[in-house]
Formats: structure tokens, C-alpha cells, sequence
């Protein structure tokens, strides 16, 4: 099983989005062989998911509701085959914690191919509109419907 792991700072937005939306995906096409997980680098362990992130997923059919939020650990670099990070940022500081997991760790858009990805994140939408967690939401799908054919492929 091909195991991808989001990560984001506090595990209760942008990650834990991604995180549902690749998991629906992947078993509504039947991608029993892929997996994801999320945490953050700034995260601290058992936060539930941001009530925005909640209504958007809900709003599209997914359940986020029992999501609790994790700190990254060594054990969740090692256990994942690709980590996928909302921010180039985030891509530095774990490559800067982790160095033997150069390879696997990529921007979320970095790895969708998205032609702008070595200028653009995935911008965090804590403390915004319902409408910017939309957007973010859109953005992390589009980029993930991407990255699936990828690791598919892969």
C-alpha cells in the first residue's frame, strides 16, 4: 500500500482537508492500494479539525468530524512512501529535521505538476471566511485529483 502523509502547521486545516478529500478520492475509485495520513510541524496532538474545514468538507460529503489533529514525528516521515507539504516552507523544515527523506517530500502542488508551484502555496486559511476555506479546499482538491494519477502511475 502506497502510503501519502499532508502536512501543514497545525494539522487542523489544510492537511487534515487533504487528508479526507485523498482518502475519498482514492475509495471512490477503488485505490485500495493508497493511504493518507496528516500531521503538522507546529500541531499539538489531539485538536479536533477547524469547524470551517468541517462545513466545507461537509458541503462536498465528507465526514471530518472524528479528526484529531497530530505533531509530526520521525515514525510518520519513515512510515509514509511520499509527504506532501501545503507550503514550500514546510517542504524546508522537514527537510531540514528529516535530510533522508530527501526525494519523497514535495510541495502538494510541486507534486501535481502545477507549473507555479516553485512560487505558490497552499495558502492557510485559519481565521478567514468560509469562502477562503472553500477556496482552499478547491485548490488542495484539484491538486490532489493530479497527484493521484501521478502515484498511480508511479
Amino acid at each position: 500500500m502506497k502510503k501519502v502523509l499532508f502536512v501543514c502547521t497545525g494539522n487542523t486545516c489544510r492537511s487534515s482537508m487533504a487528508e479526507a478529500i485523498f482518502n475519498k478520492m482514492t475509495e471512490e475509485k477503488e485505490y485500495l492500494d493508497m493511504a493518507a495520513e496528516s500531521a503538522g510541524v507546529e500541531a499539538t496532538n489531539g485538536m479536533p479539525a477547524n469547524d470551517k474545514a468541517i462545513e466545507t468538507l461537509k458541503q462536498i460529503g465528507i465526514d471530518m468530524n472524528a479528526h484529531k489533529s497530530r505533531k509530526i514525528k520521525s515514525e510518520h516521515i519513515e512510515g509514509s512512501d511520499l509527504v506532501l507539504t501545503m507550503t514550500r516552507f514546510h517542504k524546508i523544515q522537514l527537510l531540514s529535521a528529516y535530510p533522508k527523506a530527501k526525494g519523497k517530500v514535495f510541495t502538494l502542488l510541486e507534486y501535481a505538476g502545477d507549473k507555479d508551484s516553485l512560487t505558490s502555496d497552499i495558502a492557510d486559511p485559519y481565521g478567514q471566511s468560509a469562502e477562503a476555506y472553500k477556496q482552499c479546499a478547491n485548490k488542495i482538491e484539484k491538486a490532489i485529483r493530479a497527484s493521484v494519477e501521478r502515484l498511480k502511475k508511479d
